[in-house]
């Protein structure tokens, strides 16, 4: 399985304007010359790291309400409310855009974790609408990279403990439901995306690129020219000391209706009901 490599450093006419159409065979692809110095994400896994290394107690005092805000902490969890087994076995810190109607809950014995996610965020914007103008191009239209504007992207960073070596799923196969994804400074393999012959292929580009990829959000508005594809995260063949990830998904704001008058807030919500982060 080839995921393609896209170069931004090219002019944005040339660049950017391939973004759309190298997302339609794999749902991904690899960017380089993105203009996103590394040091930013180098610095928040830096930070996390330690926020995520408080005491349990500490933590919990900053656990994101049930509410599907995404924001503050949120422990690994194996069993859902409703008894069914979590997708995933990580823990995750949160952050929204600054002005965002759900507040930031950071934590006050890690000072620099709020500037520190804010800046990426801040800098994920910024290439999310190039990435979505060009894909907008390849649509032709105009209203993707509009949408997003104010919109209700969400950051994660994403701590997956070590499990003892096994052979086993960090995360469970699973699509995302936003437009695009962003995914920067893996600490560690273990990312896969499915083919469309089932078969499963590893895909970990160089600590300087960025893996962009579809979201149902953007399958739908494009009318399913865009798929968005399965992919899950394995843990390796021998222990690896956990791994640490940092995940940007991009969304329009809640009114937005797409294709088929999918509203984008209520479909978000009704995934998030789902997955059981909402109630």
């Amino acid at each position: 399985m080839v995921v393609p490599r896209i170069d931004l450093s090219a002019p944005p006419s040339a660049g950017d304007a391939r973004c759309g159409a190298a997302l339609v065979d794999s749902g991904f692809a690899v960017l380089d010359g993105h203009g996103i110095p590394s040091s930013l994400w180098d610095r928040a896994a830096s930070v996390a790291h330690a926020a995520f290394g408080l005491a349990a107690e500490v933590k919990a005092r900053y656990r994101g309400p049930d509410d599907g805000s995404q924001r503050g902490y949120l422990e690994m969890r194996t069993v859902l409310r409703d008894g069914r087994a979590a997708l995933d076995r990580k823990e995750c810190w949160h952050a929204r855009r600054p002005g965002h109607r759900f507040e930031n809950l950071f934590p006050a014995e890690v000072p620099d974790l709020g500037p520190a996610l804010l800046a990426l965020i801040d800098a994920f914007d910024g290439l999310a609408t190039r990435v979505l103008a060009g894909i907008d191009a390849f649509l032709g239209g105009s209203a993707l990279a509009a949408s997003v504007r104010d919109g209700d992207s969400v950051f994660r960073v994403n701590h997956y403990p070590e499990l003892g070596g096994a052979r086993d799923v960090r995360f469970a196969a699973h699509c995302d439901f936003d437009l695009i994804t962003f995914l920067a400074g893996a600490s560690a393999p273990g990312l896969e995306i499915e083919a469309r012959d089932g078969h499963w292929h590893p895909l970990t580009p160089s600590a300087s690129s960025l893996v962009v990829s579809a979201g149902d959000l953007l399958q739908a508005a494009s009318g399913g020219r865009i798929p968005s594809v399965r992919h899950r995260v394995v843990t390796p063949a021998r222990p690896d000391g956990g791994r640490l990830s940092l995940v940007y998904f991009v969304a329009p704001r809640p009114d937005v209706v797409l294709a088929d008058g999918i509203v984008s807030g209520e479909e978000v919500d009704r995934r998030l009901r789902d997955a059981g982060y909402l109630r």
